[in-house]
C-alpha cells in the first residue's frame, strides 16, 4: 500500500484519544476466535469469563512499538490503565491475573475496541489457547497520595509481544454496570 494514497478526512480530526474501559480475560476463557479475512480485525470471539475495568478520563493508553530484525516484525503492543479508590474486588481482579496469560480488549472514546493477546500472526496451532502472543500484566504501582488532593489508586502496564498492530474488535461489545463483557 502506497502511503500517497491515505487521505485526512474532516472525521479524522475530529478523534478524541484515551481508553474508556478495559476487559480482560484469561486465554483458557476465550475460544471461538475469528479473524478478518481481508482486514486487520477480529470479528467474533466466544469469552466465558473477563473482567472490567471502567477509566477516568485521560488515564488510559494504548501503545505499539514494532522494530524489524531478520526479516520478522515484532510489535510491543502496551496498555496501561489508572484506576483510582482501587477496592477489594480491584485488587481481587487484579491479583487473579497477575501469572495467567490474558487476552485484552480496549475500547476508546471513539467507540472503537483494539484486542491484544490475540495474534494470528505466527500462531504455531489452530487452538487460540495454543498460541504464544498473549499479554501479560508487566507492572503495578500503587499510591495513596501524600496530600489531601491527592489521588489514591494503581498505574497497571499490561504488554504483549505480537507479530502484528492490535486487532480491531468488529463484534459485539457490551459493558454492563456490574462490571461483566458481553462479547457476540
Amino acid at each position: 500500500m502506497s502511503i500517497e494514497t491515505l487521505q485526512v478526512v474532516h472525521t479524522d480530526l475530529q478523534v478524541r484519544g484515551g481508553l474508556k474501559n478495559i476487559a480482560i480475560a484469561d486465554v483458557s476463557e476465550v475460544s471461538a476466535v475469528s479473524y478478518g479475512s481481508s482486514t486487520h480485525t477480529i470479528t467474533d470471539v466466544t469469552v466465558t469469563t473477563a473482567k472490567m475495568f471502567d477509566l477516568k478520563l485521560g488515564t488510559g493508553s494504548l501503545s505499539s512499538s514494532g522494530s524489524k530484525e531478520n526479516g520478522s516484525i515484532m510489535f510491543e503492543n502496551t496498555i496501561s490503565f489508572y484506576v483510582p479508590n482501587m477496592s477489594l474486588a480491584h485488587y481481587d481482579a487484579l491479583i487473579s491475573m497477575i501469572d495467567l496469560p490474558i487476552a485484552v480488549w480496549a475500547e476508546d472514546y471513539n467507540d472503537a475496541v483494539y484486542c491484544i493477546g490475540i495474534s494470528e500472526k505466527y500462531n504455531e496451532s489452530s487452538d487460540f489457547q495454543g498460541h504464544q502472543m498473549y499479554a501479560k500484566v508487566t507492572s503495578v504501582e500503587g499510591g495513596t497520595g501524600a496530600a489531601l488532593g491527592d489521588e489514591s489508586g494503581v498505574t497497571v502496564t499490561i504488554s504483549a509481544m505480537e507479530g502484528e498492530l492490535p486487532r480491531l474488535y468488529t463484534g459485539t461489545y457490551t459493558p454492563a454496570a456490574d462490571g461483566t463483557i458481553a462479547f457476540a
